[in-house]
């Protein structure tokens, strides 16, 4: 964001703090302090890209409203398998998976996909790992969903 030259250099940092409640201004752009869990995030979105390519890795990260089904932090499909990550900061300190996380994860895993619990650089590394490995036994069994197209007839 580009803010007036003459206005962001008569005022000091910590009354921008201030005036933004946790934000800082650091030369013309403004960035948001994050939270514990939003660095896990930020780890996750980054690392997944790093090792299966943009080009593979298709991402949505839902907004829980209330309505409708419940979802994991990250969905993805990778290498076109089905795979839901949900992030805490603090997983070892005994705040992990809610009740209905926890369902959400048994229901995505009985219907084929992939579910993982990321709190840590350990965590991401097993997750990777095991994503991995599943996406090289589906290419090896030329299974590999998204070399393939299906178009379904228009009513």
């Amino acid at each position: 964001m580009n803010w007036p030259p003459d206005l962001k250099d008569c005022l000091d940092e910590a009354y921008w703090r201030d005036l933004n409640k946790n934000e800082t201004v650091f030369g013309d752009e403004l960035r948001m302090a994050q939270t514990p869990e939003g660095k896990v995030k930020a780890m996750v979105k980054k690392r997944i890209e790093e090792h299966f390519g943009a080009r593979n890795v298709w991402r949505f990260m839902p907004v829980q409203t209330g309505f409708g089904s419940v979802a994991l932090d990250f969905i993805y499909c990778i290498h076109g398998l089905f795979v839901s990550i949900e992030t805490k900061a603090e997983a070892r300190a005994g705040k992990g998976l809610t009740p209905l996380q926890r369902q959400t994860m048994d229901t995505i895993d009985d219907a084929g996909g992939m579910t993982f619990l990321v709190y840590d650089e350990a965590t991401l590394d097993h997750a990777i790992a095991n994503i991995r490995l599943a996406v090289e036994f589906h290419a090896a069994k030329g299974n590999q969903c998204s070399t393939t197209t299906t178009t379904l007839p228009r009513r």
